[in-house]
């Protein structure tokens, strides 16, 4: 499926059994949940994306000191391939406590660092959760800018938002 011109691969529909397996591993701080999201898939993907690097979108500094890890980055360490997070967030926006029209204007909190290291291999940006995919599509336009191959994969989401 694409989001604009973004090809965007979602490996599970989002259901009320994900929801609660992501409760209790992001905010109930289970770490040892991380490998049971990719783990099925996790040799076919090393497969597809051998030779991407893999790039997180911004994640809530307040939340990855309370939980103590990234989220994101360590469910997909799995796959073993190199792990960027270029982005930051210019404040403490949530998505979550935002409706549709807020989530329509994440890319307005989202930066990448003036001084990343981006990598001359195409690269995978990843998530959790897709809802709207403002997230991605935002990460996305700052990726472009680069002249990158730019692919996505998120692990659970509407495989109907988008058509």
């Amino acid at each position: 499926m694409y989001l604009k011109d973004l090809k965007c691969r979602i490996l599970y529909e989002y259901n009320d059994a994900f929801s609660a397996l992501l409760i209790q591993y992001k905010e109930l701080c289970d770490e040892a949940l991380y490998p049971v999201f990719l783990s099925p898939d996790a040799e076919k993907l090393k497969k597809r994306y051998r030779g991407y690097t893999l790039v997180c979108p911004p994640s809530s500094e307040k939340k990855r000191r309370e939980r103590g890890f990234d989220h994101v980055e360590k469910m997909f360490s799995v796959l073993s391939l190199p792990i960027l997070s270029p982005f930051y967030k210019v404040d403490d926006f949530s998505q979550k406590k935002g409706g549709k029209i807020a989530r329509q204007h994440v890319g307005t909190h989202i930066r990448l660092q003036q001084d990343a290291q981006l990598p001359e291999t195409p690269i995978l940006l990843i998530d959790d959760v897709v809802t709207s995919g403002n997230t991605l599509l935002s990460c996305y336009e700052l990726l472009k800018k680069e002249g990158r191959e730019i692919e996505a994969l998120c692990v659970s989401g509407s495989h109907t938002y988008f058509e």
